[in-house]
């Protein structure tokens, strides 16, 4: 799928110095423990590597899903990192079904991560291309999940037939546990 409009815009990233006001992160060497298990180091050092200008490919669109505490914590340290927790996504999303008519953008949807699962996107506002475009300038990277169902959220577009819920031409981000199957579908068509 070709990338939204705000990623292909995007200038180009200038690792020498840091946006002003944004935290440095610099990953951590040797053996010494920063957490309470290697477990937890592992991951932590994974996620300072993606956030490290030395070594970070493009930390800028680095984005987060995840359950509300350690999201509440990642944004508390590093405030510029696009998130989206169990409890800010419906925030986000309801809001909008219900007012998005009037082009107000929610605050939960500003500069995060909003994931939209494909049976709720025909409910959005403008959807696809409106919505795309008011979330883009609100400093937001949209990504289509899999079908919402009670009880369940982190499903992927796991199929052929949920890939083509997707209207042609969608230019958000598409989140599957299937890329083997997805990525053939979603390839541009010579």
């Amino acid at each position: 799928m070709n990338p939204s409009p705000s990623l292909v815009d995007a200038p180009a990233l200038d690792r020498s110095t840091p946006e002003p006001g944004a935290r440095l992160v610099r990953a951590p060497h040797g053996n010494r423990l920063s957490c309470k298990d290697w477990h937890a180091e592992a991951a932590l050092r994974m996620l300072m590597n993606n956030l490290d200008p030395e070594v970070a490919e493009d930390p800028a669109h680095l984005i987060v899903y995840g359950g509300n505490l350690p999201v509440a914590r990642l944004r508390q340290r590093l405030p510029d990192m696009r998130t989206m927790s169990r409890t800010s996504l419906p925030q986000c999303l309801l809001r909008y079904i219900a007012i998005g008519w009037s082009g107000y953008v929610p605050g939960a949807c500003h500069h995060s991560l909003v994931l939209v699962p494909v049976n709720v996107a025909p409910w959005l506002w403008n959807w696809p291309n409106g919505f795309l475009n008011r979330m883009a300038r609100a400093g937001s990277i949209v990504v289509v999940a899999g079908p919402y169902s009670p009880g369940e959220f982190s499903r992927g577009i796991d199929s052929e037939a949920e890939f083509r819920e997707l209207p042609h031409g969608f230019a958000g981000g598409i989140w599957t546990n299937r890329i083997d199957q997805i990525g053939l579908l979603a390839r541009p068509r010579q």
